[in-house]
């Protein structure tokens, strides 16, 4: 319980202390939302005890929380939404899950090559989970 008050407070001032740049960049020009998320980058969807803390049905689909806030922006502000996304997927369980991002600290992380032209956009919002 005292996990999911700290994440709701953690998100709430989050959009609280943006919310005075997301309103000026709301009709302004052009915004592009990217996030990364776990639920999206395993390799099935396969929901357990652990990894169903990060998971929740917004608008009759599962998904995982940072996509969430990142299409509550896009619905603020408008723009385009884009999950960046691994090359290798991560394992469905929790602890394998955590064993590999131990590892990943020591290498490189390889994301999918998006092709994003930054220059298109005059305000980027980048949302990842804290893990």
């Amino acid at each position: 319980m005292k996990k999911i008050i700290t994440l709701a407070a953690a998100f709430a001032a989050l959009l609280w202390a943006g919310s005075s740049s997301a309103l000026s960049a709301q009709g302004s020009g052009k915004n592009l939302i990217v996030y990364f998320s776990l639920y999206g980058n395993q390799k099935s969807v396969l929901t357990d005890a652990d990894s169903g803390a990060s998971r929740t049905l917004y608008e009759g689909k599962v998904r995982g929380n940072t996509e969430i806030i990142a299409r509550m922006i896009q619905e603020s502000v408008g723009g385009d939404l884009v999950l960046l996304e691994t090359e290798n997927k991560f394992s469905d369980g929790y602890n394998a899950v955590i064993e590999e991002g131990k590892h990943s600290k020591s290498t490189k992380f390889k994301a999918t090559k998006n092709k994003i032209d930054l220059s298109q956009y005059d305000a980027v919002f980048i949302g990842f989970p804290a893990w």
